[in-house]
């Protein structure tokens, strides 16, 4: 059993339903029922994980496990509109006489959104029928007397069984008051506050217009505030401004129309929404609260819990400047 179909449950479901297991996979947010990326990142939106409608960006590690392990989800995220940023395409001038290695073809990293992205991997998840999803939001775990997790109790009251429980709930898990509840230890959980906000905005490109060439870095940090260009799926991109949680003057960037005129008057980001170049499609998202945070489920060598398993964001968060998951 998964709890949460978000990447990291999804990424789960994927490799154990291909590995000949059952998969139950429990998302309290209805994120079923689209037939595009559009329809889905236009959608009912996602209460359990607000950054989905930020930027994101798929390394190249991630590109070449999926090349590896699941090249037909590789394949779908092309044909859904995905796009390969090779690093070799934009190397910087100074980098005369560069001669390649074979290694370097895999430093090619995905241009998506995290809607497309999801979307995708939900489809390949379940194609195969060792997946299936219940729309249900999971309230609390049941451990036997040995300390083994069994079950997982839903909020209409019924109860799903496991051989194993996975915990892909995000990084404001409730597992710990889970655990608790159920009268087993919990885990040690290590948190500091990241001490940042951030704000994106999504655009399409206009008809017939060509991304901006990249010149130097998409992203920086100014000392006062950190910026990113992000291209995404079917011409699309976002624009996030990063700033400390502590400056009141500078979180105005965080609304209409601060937004627009702050990357209109930033060199990297101005040709992005020059007149006629592109249009917003969503308005300015915020993300805050944002917490640094491990959790420790062996002592002394030995786990707190049996049958459990801690994922992604679950288990251990950054700073999503840092990288997630």
């Amino acid at each position: 059993m998964v709890l949460g179909a978000g990447v990291a449950g999804l990424g789960a479901a994927l490799a154990l339903g291909r590995s000949g297991h059952q998969v139950v996979l429990v998302e309290r947010d209805d994120v079923g029922g689209a037939t595009d990326p559009e329809e889905a990142f236009a959608g009912r939106g996602r209460p359990g994980a607000p950054q989905t409608r930020h930027s994101h960006a798929f390394l190249a590690r991630m590109r070449n496990l999926l090349t590896a392990r699941a090249p037909d989800v590789l394949t779908a995220l092309l044909a859904a509109g995905a796009t390969e940023l090779r690093f070799l395409d934009d190397l910087p001038a100074e980098m005369v006489g560069f001669t390649p290695e074979p290694a370097d073809d895999e430093l090619v990293a995905l241009a998506c959104r995290r809607t497309t992205f999801e979307w995708v991997l939900r489809d390949r998840a379940m194609a195969d029928g060792a997946v299936s999803l219940v729309h249900a939001t999971a309230v609390g775990l049941e451990v036997d007397d040995r300390g083994g997790v069994r079950a997982a109790h839903l909020s209409d009251g019924t109860s799903l069984l496991g051989d194993a429980i996975l915990d892909c709930t995000g990084h404001r898990t409730p597992l710990t008051r889970w655990l608790e509840t159920a009268g087993a230890t919990p885990p040690t959980v290590h948190s500091a506050e990241s001490g940042i906000v951030y704000s994106t905005r999504f655009y399409r490109l206009g008809t017939d217009v060509v991304a901006p060439r990249q010149e130097g870095p998409i992203g920086g940090d100014l000392g006062y505030m950190k910026y990113a260009i992000f291209p995404a799926d079917n011409r699309t991109f976002s624009i996030t401004f990063a700033v400390p949680a502590t400056d009141a003057d500078l979180r105005v960037l965080l609304r209409d129309p601060s937004f627009d005129r702050a990357a209109e008057a930033m060199p990297a980001t101005a040709r992005w929404v020059a007149p006629g170049v592109a249009a917003p499609i969503t308005g300015v998202e915020v993300m805050a609260r944002l917490v640094n945070r491990k959790a420790d489920f062996v002592v002394d060598g030995r786990p707190l819990v049996t049958r459990l398993f801690s994922l992604g964001d679950s288990h251990v968060c950054t700073n999503p400047l840092y990288g997630r998951g």
